[in-house]
């Protein structure tokens, strides 16, 4: 079955996000969440706080899994961990993409980069990791197995 998904990253890594979703869309059968592109983006992050969180929070709507794509600065984001810290709150599933090893269009192949999977969940002390999985999307083919890894996080129990 297909999942509406919402798509977690830092904007600087739109290129491979951009890769990620296309070739999602290109799957027989795929059914994708709308996905913003840089002029929403650009005229979005102009805004308050406040529209900015407002339009987070429209995005999850009616959505079942948050995927966050792991890029070399994705940890620091503050929108990242709104995102994800939301997404615990409505009990999405939650899987984690490492970026490392993937290649732009322009041949710059991007590095790992600390993953937000080893936050602390205040309320168990755990790490998110404990919860959700995190994958590569070179190393662990995502290109075939997303559809998988996203109706495994839909199955699993929620913290």
């Amino acid at each position: 079955m297909a999942r509406k998904v919402f798509f977690s990253f830092h904007y600087a890594d739109i290129l491979l996000v951009s890769q990620i979703r296309n070739s999602w869309r290109i799957r027989p059968g795929a059914d994708t969440q709308p996905f913003h592109d840089k002029a929403e983006w650009e005229r979005i992050k102009k805004q308050s706080p406040s529209t900015i969180q407002s339009w987070i929070d429209t995005q999850l709507k009616g959505s079942s899994i948050t995927v966050v794509l792991v890029g070399a600065e994705t940890s620091s984001r503050p929108w990242v961990k709104y995102e994800i810290e939301s997404s615990i709150a409505q009990k999405k599933g939650i899987i984690f993409i490492d970026l490392g090893g993937m290649t732009t269009t322009q041949g710059y192949s991007y590095r790992s980069g600390s993953s937000p999977s080893t936050w602390t969940l205040n309320r168990t002390g755990q790490p998110l990791s404990s919860y959700y999985r995190t994958y590569n999307w070179i190393r662990d083919r995502g290109y075939h197995n997303m559809e998988t890894w996203i109706e495994n996080a839909y199955s699993v129990p929620k913290p």
